[in-house]
């Protein structure tokens, strides 16, 4: 259902960029990471609202840094050419400027009142910042082809393929968290460092099942499009709405606050780095550094226990 529901997203995807006039990376980073970024949201926001403040912080930029380290990684491997892509440039420099925010406001409230934390109010401020990102990656369009667009079917029809293909992807890869999470209990591993490691793997399934099927089918651009949307939804809305939620805001602790957000930065900004150049050759030394640097992420998670 993960294969299948990925590949007629990605179909979906290029024919909604040939309608509109949105580039591909626009879609992707749009409608294709919203849909896939779901089981993020549904984890993190029922985990706050249940108290498990660990797991939700952890899962949302643990995600980040498995969609930038490992996801983006196999995408640059796999593609059939350079990406370099202005669209994925505009979305990568939201996504690491997303995740720089969190990353000072764990540490500045690390060092003021002795635990990491994202304010409520800081969440609330990625909640309002959300539909003013989307207005402006949707402003970069060019000409619609109307003969393209026609081959493809009605728009609606296109749009209602590629959400239920979306559906799909998520309702499966909904099966996998609970696994994991059993895994994760049964080997006495600590929340935070599930939620950062075993589950935001879980859930960027969706994630990358498009993102791969993109690469193969020469879409690169859709897939790393959709993997910095989904970084920057994981911060604006699945951050955000979590610690607006809670009371308290979101509380986390050190791995996150110098573990978790450091690396999900790193590798998010050597993607940013990746869609900037046109060489091959330097797109797969950029993709061995970020599966090497997530390797390390996950080593030091799961060793420090």
């Amino acid at each position: 259902m993960i294969s299948k529901g990925a590949s007629v997203a990605v179909d979906g995807a290029s024919a909604l960029a040939v309608s509109t006039g949105l580039s591909p990376a626009i879609v992707g980073a749009t409608i294709v990471s919203l849909g896939t970024t779901l089981p993020e949201v549904a984890v993190s926001a029922v985990a706050s609202a249940s108290g498990d403040a660990g797991l939700a912080a952890g899962n949302a930029i643990g995600s980040v840094a498995a969609n930038s380290g490992l996801i983006a990684a196999v995408v640059l491997f796999v593609g059939q050419r350079a990406t370099s892509d202005r669209g994925v440039r505009v979305i990568g420099t939201a996504a690491s400027a997303s995740v720089l925010a969190v990353g000072i406001a764990a540490v500045v409230t690390d060092q003021f009142a002795g635990v990491p934390r994202i304010p409520r109010l800081l969440g609330l401020a990625f909640l309002l910042l959300l539909p003013i990102y989307v207005r402006y990656v949707l402003r970069h369009k060019t000409e619609a082809d109307p003969d393209a667009a026609a081959s493809h079917g009605p728009l609606v029809v296109v749009v209602l393929k590629t959400l239920v293909a979306l559906a799909a992807v998520v309702m499966a890869s909904r099966v996998l968290v609970p696994v994991a999470i059993e895994l994760s209990l049964r080997l006495g591993i600590p929340q935070s460092v599930v939620a950062a490691t075993v589950i935001a793997i879980g859930t960027s399934v969706p994630e990358f099942a498009t993102a791969i099927a993109a690469a193969r089918r020469g879409a690169s651009e859709i897939g790393l499009g959709t993997i910095c949307g989904a970084n920057v939804l994981n911060v604006l809305l699945v951050t955000g709405l979590s610690a607006t939620i809670s009371p308290v805001g979101l509380p986390a602790d050190r791995f996150f606050a110098y573990g978790t957000v450091p690396f999900a930065l790193g590798l998010s900004l050597l993607v940013l780095f990746a869609a900037g150049t046109k060489n091959r050759k330097l797109e797969f030394g950029i993709a061995g550094t970020l599966l090497v640097g997530y390797a390390s992420f996950v080593t030091i998670g799961l060793v420090g226990v």
